[in-house]
């Protein structure tokens, strides 16, 4: 991101890259395909597109994930595409049916989520400096402090996937039939307070933290020490390489990403300077900030409406 000029977005050349680069190398996705992949993902998370649209990006995408799975046929690695090849080609462990199933879903997962998770987390702390300020210096503290915001911040944009009641039980005063469908909202459970003391602040060293931000049971998410890897590295990061970093616009001008099943920040404008030099920050609506010299780093980010 440095290197790209004194103006950067961290979004784009920061939590876009290191998401896409660790998903990739797992993967087998070669760099010149990983804008492909997000602007293909961004459709297909939307929920505003069009059906003929949706369709039209699935099967590109679909298209691409079966040229992916013959070159890993032809050239296999020790990538999780060669793997899954493997498994159907050669132990008949999976059906291509699931082998093409799988494909997409562990890309999106694997990308998707990790990318606007650490956006995301950036911007909670910006908007709140002193917790920023609180972790530099303080590597040993971002275990729990990623914990912490996994749980604050709510990724799913109200998107969940329906649980199945196995038998008849009554909750919350609400009778549930077995076969009865149920969604439940894990950012309300992350805020629950018979489980959180304080559920509604920030506490970055959270002692006791039960969060369901990955689920539970059986169906807690594979990838969640991988994605807890990629938010510690990225916060240490910054931490340690841009430690003023800071919100170039007012709170109240940040905008969120609409129309899309994951809370997305549009823009995280950022400028990589030396301390000494100042500068100026312009956001994708125009509006300017000045860097002070006792801030190497300065950021903007553009948002959503309704703020985390």
């Amino acid at each position: 991101m440095l290197k790209s000029g004194p103006v950067a977005d961290l979004g784009d050349r920061f939590a876009f890259p290191l998401a896409i680069t660790v998903i990739g190398e797992l993967l087998g996705i070669s760099q010149d395909n990983h804008v492909r992949v997000r602007d293909w993902l961004d459709v297909m998370m939307s929920h505003t597109v069009t059906a003929e649209e949706f369709h039209r990006w699935n099967s590109t995408f679909a298209a691409y994930t079966a040229e992916l799975v013959e070159l890993r046929r032809r050239e296999p690695g020790d990538d999780l595409f060669s793997a899954l090849v493997r498994a159907h080609d050669q132990e008949g462990r999976i059906s291509m049916g699931e082998l093409m199933a799988l494909a997409p879903v562990l890309i999106s997962a694997g990308f998707v989520t990790t990318f606007n998770q650490i956006a995301n987390s950036c911007y909670v702390l910006l908007v709140r400096p002193d917790r920023f300020a609180s972790l530099l210096g303080r590597p040993e503290a971002l275990p729990r402090a990623v914990e912490e915001l996994l749980r604050f911040v709510p990724l799913p944009n109200g998107f969940a996937f329906p649980r199945y009641a196995t038998e008849d039980i009554e909750l919350g005063g609400a009778r549930i039939r077995a076969g009865d469908p149920v969604l439940v909202d894990t950012a309300a459970a992350n805020r629950d307070p018979e489980v959180f003391d304080d559920p509604d602040d920030l506490v970055l060293d959270r002692a006791v933290n039960p969060h369901l931000s990955f689920g539970h049971g059986p169906h807690y998410c594979i990838g969640a020490h991988l994605a807890r890897v990629e938010l510690q590295v990225a916060l240490e990061v910054l931490l340690e390489d841009m430690p003023g970093l800071r919100l170039a616009v007012p709170e109240e001008e940040l905008r969120w990403k609409t129309g899309t099943m994951v809370n997305a920040c549009t823009s995280c404008r950022s400028r990589g300077e030396s301390a000494a030099r100042a500068g100026r920050l312009v956001n994708d609506r125009g509006a300017v900030s000045d860097c002070s010299e006792t801030a190497p780093r300065s950021a903007t980010l553009s948002s959503r409406d309704d703020r985390i």
